[in-house]
C-alpha cells in the first residue's frame, strides 16, 4: 500500500509526543495539506471497521485490510462508506476536510500492523516534502 503522492505533508509525529493543545498523540502520523471536499481514496481493499466522529478526530474513518494491516483517515468532511462495508483499493471512501480538533483543512493519515504503528511514509515511493506550519 501507498501513501498518496501528490500532497504536501504539514505535519509528523512520533510515538509519544504531545500537539500544542495537551492531546498525546499515541501512534505514528502524517497529516496531508489537502482542501476541504478532496476526495480521500482507500489506499488497499478492505472493510470499514468505523465510520463515525468524535470531538478531536473528527469524522474518522479506520479501514481493516487484513492480515493486520489498518489504515485511519481523520477529519474528513463526509464519510461515503459505512461500518462492515467492503471497499476497492483506490475507491473514494471520504471527502477531506477540518472537522474535529484542527487547525485548518488536512487529512490525518495513519497506519497500524499487527496492532503497532508505523510511518506511513516508509509506504511512499520517493520522499516527501514536509511543509512548516500549524498542524493537526
Amino acid at each position: 500500500m501507498a501513501a498518496p503522492e501528490s500532497v504536501r505533508i504539514t505535519s509528523r509525529s512520533e510515538s509519544g509526543s504531545t500537539r500544542s493543545w495537551a492531546v498525546p498523540v499515541s501512534t505514528l502520523e502524517s497529516d496531508l495539506g489537502t482542501a476541504v471536499g478532496t476526495p480521500v481514496r482507500a489506499v488497499g481493499a478492505g472493510v470499514v471497521r468505523r465510520a463515525s466522529s468524535d470531538r478531536i478526530n473528527g469524522r474518522i474513518l479506520v479501514l481493516d485490510h487484513g492480515r493486520g494491516v489498518v489504515t485511519t483517515y481523520c477529519h474528513n468532511d463526509a464519510l461515503l462508506v459505512r461500518d462492515g462495508q467492503r471497499v476497492d483499493k483506490g475507491q473514494i471512501v471520504a471527502r477531506s476536510g477540518s472537522s474535529g480538533l484542527t487547525t485548518g483543512p488536512h487529512l490525518h493519515y495513519q497506519i497500524d500492523l499487527a496492532g503497532e504503528p508505523v510511518d506511513p511514509l516508509r509506504f511512499r515511493a520517493q520522499h516527501p516534502r514536509t511543509a512548516a506550519g500549524p498542524s493537526d
